[in-house]
């Protein structure tokens, strides 16, 4: 299979995924049979967050955590490798199950193989994550969308 076709049935597959809830059961006809793997990355070292957890578990677990959760607006970048992409979900916010009102930003690295999603790092405030690696962010500017409502519970 060649490059771009590999890149086409990657993203389709990846599109898929994230066009659903991360709770959504039909997640699963996603991953490999091995549930594949999950890692979050946080800007302050954190080693009990940073470390592979199976996915499938993860999907299963978080199923009452975040309810009336919003995810936009989503830019999605190609990479040298056309089994990986970045999704950047620029504005993610919600309530979760406890009554806690949560808001961040997201970059992920989805890693897929023949369609199904085996690897994703997730990266919280990606912004603070590159300061604490020694990087100048001083001409980065996040801009929230105006279009986008307001949360309703803001």
């Amino acid at each position: 299979m060649g490059t771009t076709e590999t890149r086409d049935i990657n993203r389709a597959a990846l599109y898929e995924w994230i066009s659903r809830r991360w709770w959504d059961k039909e997640q699963h006809t996603l991953l490999p049979e091995s549930g594949g793997t999950l890692r979050f990355v946080f800007a302050a070292e954190a080693d009990e967050f940073e470390k592979d957890r199976n996915m499938a578990e993860q999907i299963d677990n978080l199923e009452d955590s975040y309810l009336n959760w919003f995810e936009t607006p989503i830019e999605v970048f190609d990479t040298e490798d056309p089994s990986e992409f970045m999704v950047y979900f620029r504005h993610g916010y919600g309530q979760t199950a406890s009554g806690e009102f949560h808001e961040s930003e997201f970059l992920l690295l989805y890693r897929l193989e023949d369609g199904l999603v085996v690897h994703i790092d997730e990266y919280f405030q990606p912004l603070e994550i590159m300061k604490t690696l020694g990087r100048d962010v001083s001409p980065a500017v996040l801009l929230r969308d105006s279009s986008l409502p307001e949360p309703p519970f803001w």
